[in-house]
């Protein structure tokens, strides 16, 4: 397993979870997150394409506005009862929310946020579809 070690973050290369990531404290474990200009995650929304730029799932929070973000790969079990027959969207009306209902307002964002490999996790490989006319 490689490790690398910042200043301010570190990354384990192997299991694709940046670590110790500045974040918003309405960021919850769970949720698809964005970074900022200012490098702080923020729970995404598929309303536009800025909040919908997602780098990953919140795998953790080691403090109201600190947090560890799985970028790719399967997650820890940290869902309940997902669908294993179906793929897992960013919500456009709940901020960082997966959801089964693919965003159809015009202007909107279809993100692919990943499929279940169990029912508790989820294998995450953030994709942008379309963009709503």
């Amino acid at each position: 397993m490689t490790v690398i070690r910042g200043s301010l973050r570190t990354i384990e290369v192997a299991n694709n979870v940046i670590f110790n990531v500045d974040c918003d404290s309405t960021v919850y474990v769970g949720a698809a997150v964005y970074m900022s200009v200012g490098g702080v995650a923020l729970n995404g929304l598929a309303d536009d394409i800025t909040t919908s730029n997602i780098i990953g799932l919140v795998i953790a929070k080691s403090s109201s506005t600190k947090c560890d973000i799985r970028v790719a790969g399967v997650s820890e079990e940290i869902y309940s009862s997902l669908n294993m027959i179906k793929e897992y969207f960013l919500s456009d009306t709940v901020a960082g929310e997966l959801t089964l209902t693919v965003p159809s307002t015009s202007g909107h964002v279809v993100v692919v946020i990943g499929k279940p490999f169990t029912d508790k996790t989820l294998h995450v490989k953030s994709e942008l579809r379309v963009i709503r006319g």
